[in-house]
């Protein structure tokens, strides 16, 4: 099998179109993360970084994602089920 890209994300405390504007001019893209149990996890995830695992994997392949914390990090196995521009 395979090895799974990896990509790292931080959870995110702020909310609203002001901090999803205030993210995107410093380079980074806010997210949610959906889990199996029907919890929303609001993420950030670094613009380029993002880019670069998009146009490898699309929206067919599942790789893992690194949500970091306050020091601690989990990794669940993802996929990119929509994306807006």
């Amino acid at each position: 099998m395979a090895d799974l890209k990896n990509l790292s994300v931080e959870k995110r405390s702020s909310m609203g179109k002001g901090a999803g504007r205030s993210l995107r001019s410093e380079g980074f893209v806010p997210g949610v993360y959906y889990d199996a149990k029907g919890e929303n996890v609001p993420v950030t995830i670094n613009a380029k970084t993002l880019g670069k695992l998009y146009s490898s994997v699309g929206k067919t392949q599942v790789f893992n994602l690194d949500i970091e914390d306050n020091g601690s990090s989990t990794t669940k196995p993802s996929l990119i089920w929509s994306v807006q521009r």
